[in-house]
């Protein structure tokens, strides 16, 4: 296993950490319920990545399930975190929309993995 398939989700982890570390964040006036859609799509990139960098190719059913395992608890930990943060909150919700994204990410992984390569002639 190559570290440098690693640097990609550790990058994407230090965003969701840095993101989830902000003190009372702006608000954009975005509609209510739109920040879970932005749990989904950064924990949906977050899973589509280590499930790549645990496995060439098809992703097993191990790997993915234990990609979904881990993230599923990096979520549950972050929400946590975000208790020590001034001006943050932890939402049940929003572990919800985490996982919900990591499966995703998992989901379309795999169903890129299968697709057949084109070959240029």
């Amino acid at each position: 296993m190559s570290g440098s398939r690693w640097v990609a989700p550790a990058l994407w982890a230090i965003l969701i950490e840095s993101l989830t570390s902000w003190p009372s964040p702006p608000s954009f006036g975005a509609p209510a319920g739109s920040d879970k859609l932005a749990h989904i799509m950064l924990y949906a990139v977050f899973g589509y990545l280590v499930v790549r960098a645990a496995q060439r190719g098809k992703p097993s059913p191990s790997s993915m399930i234990l990609t979904l395992i881990a993230l599923t608890v990096w979520a549950a930990l972050d929400e946590a975190h975000q208790l020590l943060i001034a001006g943050r909150t932890a939402s049940v919700g929003d572990w919800i929309s985490d996982t919900a994204g990591v499966a995703l990410g998992i989901a379309v992984r795999r169903v890129r993995a299968l697709r057949p390569t084109q070959r240029v002639a």
